[in-house]
């Protein structure tokens, strides 16, 4: 070994050779039988990897583009979020979260193809991400936030247009009523409210 032609004095790890690590099992068992099946396998392999992590910076760094371009105080339209090829999509709502918390260490497969899933569907669903953050659909917007029991917020309305609260992640539309008081409107969406 280079060590020993060297004279390097070198330390030898004693889990090493310890077996119930997968990663000696690969080296001493997958990595031979792989040769012995093509000779080239090691180097196939070590070929591959440097193609999937230049591959990996590629679409990371285009899914951070695409992500500015999106992105505004309502969320991610859904309409651009959809039309993306799947790959892209990922990332993009990946980046869109990692943002959002600053961290997307705990976010798992699952729950970016939930929210990808509820990219397609309809207006006023929303799933919990967990650690108190919600995602959330709401007239052609994904919306990630951190769900509070006891928010304040004020938001003017006008009515019959629609008014994002982004603090609950939803959108309201103030109407009328017909045949009541004039002191009574209602929300559209899953409450309603007298005023």
């Amino acid at each position: 070994s280079y060590c020993s032609e060297n004279n390097i004095d070198y330390c030898t790890d004693s889990t090493n050779t310890d077996e119930n690590y997968l990663r000696n099992k690969e080296r001493r068992r997958l990595i031979p039988l792989l040769e012995e099946i093509n000779p080239s396998a090691a180097s196939s392999i070590i070929r591959m990897s440097d193609i999937i992590s230049s591959d990996d910076d590629y679409l990371d760094a285009l899914a951070k583009s695409e992500l500015k371009k999106m992105i505004s105080p309502r969320g991610l339209k859904t309409s651009a979020l959809n039309s993306m090829h799947m790959s892209l999509k990922r990332r993009v709502v990946f980046e869109y979260y990692a943002d959002i918390k600053g961290s997307a260490d705990d976010i798992s497969f699952e729950a970016v193809d939930s929210m990808l899933t509820l990219a397609c569907g309809n207006s006023g669903k929303r799933i919990s991400l967990g650690g108190g953050y919600t995602a959330a659909v709401s007239y052609g917007y994904l919306k990630i936030f951190k769900y509070e029991a006891n928010l304040s917020f004020e938001y003017t309305l006008k009515i019959n247009e629609p008014c994002f609260v982004a603090e609950i992640g939803k959108t309201f539309v103030l109407r009328e009523s017909t045949g009541k008081s004039r002191d009574t409107f209602s929300f559209s969406g899953t409450e309603s409210f007298a005023v």
